[in-house]
């Protein structure tokens, strides 16, 4: 199995090595996708010197890809720019302020590979390990999302909640454009 990450950068340079630190840290074999959103705060600099470090180092478990946007667009127009160079078998997005701690992928990635989803959110609002949602429930939230995530003009985007995995062949098959509500038809799981 290899990990596709994604980390969408804009103006992250106080934090913006030790994200990518900690993600390399996670011993699995992995593409780190870093796409910078125009920053203008020294975080292009950190990135373009972690690419030249990461070339010279040669580190199996950690291929750093480092793209650049050349303004702002947001977000989502980030990960989109991402999405296009994932490889991996499961895309993770980690957000480059470490919101969300890399060491606790294996929990995240657990319904994954046990093939019980193919979609993972991980939230901090729920404690105590993995649990399905009401089907009602499950049913009112997706819908509720769905109108969170989706832009008019179906541009998928993420609310900053949710910690994000994704198995590979789905996250290939969201492309801007189709009017799908994925998240009603995968099996979810929170966390």
């Amino acid at each position: 199995m290899k990990l596709s990450i994604l980390v969408p950068v804009f103006n992250e340079a106080k934090s913006l090595e030790i994200a990518i630190r900690r993600v390399r840290s996670v011993r699995l074999p992995k593409e780190i996708i870093v796409i910078d959103d125009g920053s203008t705060d020294g975080s292009r600099q950190i990135l373009e010197r972690l690419q030249r470090e990461a070339r010279d180092g040669a580190d199996p478990l950690n291929e750093l890809k480092v793209f650049f946007q050349a303004m702002n667009q947001g977000k989502g127009a980030a990960l989109r720019a991402g999405v296009k160079h994932v490889t991996g078998d499961i895309a993770i997005i980690q957000d480059a302020d470490l919101e969300y701690d890399p060491q606790d992928y294996m929990k995240l990635l657990e319904p994954i590979l046990a093939g019980n989803a193919d979609v993972v959110y991980g939230t901090r609002f729920y404690g105590g390990g993995s649990h399905r949602v009401l089907f009602f429930w499950h049913y009112v939230g997706n819908q509720a999302e769905a109108m969170l995530e989706w832009r008019v003009d179906n541009h998928l985007t993420f609310t900053v909640d949710y910690a994000h995995f994704f198995a590979g062949y789905f996250l290939k098959q969201t492309t801007p454009g189709k009017d799908v509500d994925y998240f009603s038809v995968w099996a979810t799981y929170r966390f």
